[in-house]
């Protein structure tokens, strides 16, 4: 198995991390103002409410985080600006479990996100107390939501589009 070379760390912290995160804070700011703008406040339930709206977050940003973050790192491993990191299937755990298709893969991501994320967000918001928010507080929890989400799965996104597995 090959270390991590700092270019590679650096990619996946900066682009897939940071990068990732700052670009997903605009984007659902933006998709959340087109949402709701009818709105003045936000219910927690509801069909446009924040648990709706968040479980969808958390099924949607890491599919399509999969299906757009995959081939462009692919690519850029193919280009050389990044090189490959080797690592064994049997080795590791979530490797051998994980397809190896990124269609798939941004499924299987989505729905663990749902079954995960999405409860413990909803669980964190109603242990907050929180059953509606002004248009302006959703927005920005929206954003920052789906910024921190982004920010925690694009290095693993990337991370498994630089890997070149190997059987032995």
């Amino acid at each position: 198995m090959s270390e991590m070379l700092p270019i590679q760390r650096r990619f996946l912290i900066l682009e897939q991390g940071i990068g990732t995160g700052l670009i997903n804070v605009v984007l659902n700011g933006v998709i959340a103002l087109l949402l709701f703008h009818s709105v003045e406040t936000v219910p927690l339930w509801g069909p446009l409410s924040i648990a709706g709206d968040t479980l969808a977050t958390t099924f949607l940003l890491p599919l399509l985080l999969c299906l757009i973050a995959t081939p462009l790192a692919r690519r850029k491993v193919t280009s050389g600006t990044i090189p490959p990191l080797t690592r064994n299937r049997r080795e590791h755990w979530l490797f051998r479990r994980l397809p190896e298709r990124a269609r798939l893969r941004a499924v299987v991501l989505g729905v663990i996100c749902t079954l995960i994320v999405g409860p413990l967000a909803l669980i964190a918001l109603s242990w907050l107390k929180v059953t509606s928010l002004p248009f302006w507080d959703f927005i920005v929890f929206k954003a920052l939501f789906a910024g921190g989400l982004a920010a925690l799965l694009g290095p693993v996104v990337g991370l498994w589009a630089i890997v070149r597995y190997s059987d032995d």
